[in-house]
């Protein structure tokens, strides 16, 4: 992954990817997970463009109107921000089709994961628990459908070493 991809987060082992912003977290939009690796999408799924973040070794994920940001200490809120700072600026790791977006905020709730439990089913960001997530790099788009990959490999060097 490098600053210019652009990704979609989707659920692991759920046909959801991250949506739109609804004010405290992400709506869950249903996709279709193919054979090949890909996921078919409509346009209420959120493409997310990465940028380098404000911390070493991070990326911030621009939504379009702004960043994804984990917004609190004691809320599970992921919110959208104007500019970008440190509670934008994920670590992405990438083990087995999982992926770890980790906010290096002092928020103690700054992974965003998937939430099947809540009605209705969103994304936000949380200490613990919810369900796994897993990106997919953008690799040829056609529209309505975007073709999409989960397996990529992360390289990511010092901030300004892209």
């Amino acid at each position: 992954l490098k600053a210019g991809d652009r990704v979609v987060i989707a659920a692991n082992g759920y046909d959801y990817a991250l949506g739109e912003d609804r004010g405290n977290n992400r709506a869950a939009v249903g996709i279709t997970k193919n054979k090949d690796n890909t996921i078919t999408i409509n346009n209420d799924v959120q493409i997310l463009t990465l940028e380098v973040g404000t911390e070493t070794k991070t990326f911030a994920f621009q939504t379009g109107d702004g960043y994804l940001y984990a917004a609190a200490t004691g809320s599970n809120y992921l919110k959208t921000k104007t500019a970008k700072d440190v509670h934008g600026a994920f670590t992405i790791e990438i083990n087995n089709g999982t992926t770890n977006i980790q906010a290096k905020s002092s928020s103690n709730r700054n992974i965003i994961r998937y939430n099947n439990g809540n009605n209705p089913k969103i994304f936000s960001c949380y200490s613990s628990g919810q369900q796994a997530i897993c990106l997919y790099k953008e690799q040829c788009t056609t529209e309505p459908s975007v073709c999409l990959i989960p397996k990529c490999e992360v390289t990511v060097a010092a901030r300004g070493e892209w």
